[in-house]
């Protein structure tokens, strides 16, 4: 595992972590999906994390994970962070 991938584990698992806390449904998808199947892990090439979730828990894991992260986390997309270019 590469030191990109590892950092991404990282924040994988406290991803998880907040999912399981809250009874959030996830999965992983695309290469990570694949990855998981195929190597026991990342894709050896792979230098992302997809997971994907329902609308529904995507919106309470917006909302209630912000207070769950761990202190050196944050949460950051269009809404947290107006210059956030997706």
């Amino acid at each position: 595992m590469t030191d990109l991938q590892k950092c991404e584990l990282s924040l994988l698992l406290s991803f998880l972590e907040v999912c399981e806390r809250l009874g959030l449904r996830y999965y992983l998808a695309c290469g990570s999906a694949l990855g998981a199947v195929k190597y026991g892990g990342f894709i050896p090439w792979d230098d992302d994390v997809d997971v994907a979730m329902p609308r529904e828990d995507y919106e309470l894991f917006l909302a209630q994970a912000p207070a769950l992260l761990p202190g050196h986390l944050f949460l950051q997309n269009y809404r947290t962070d107006p210059g956030f270019p997706q």
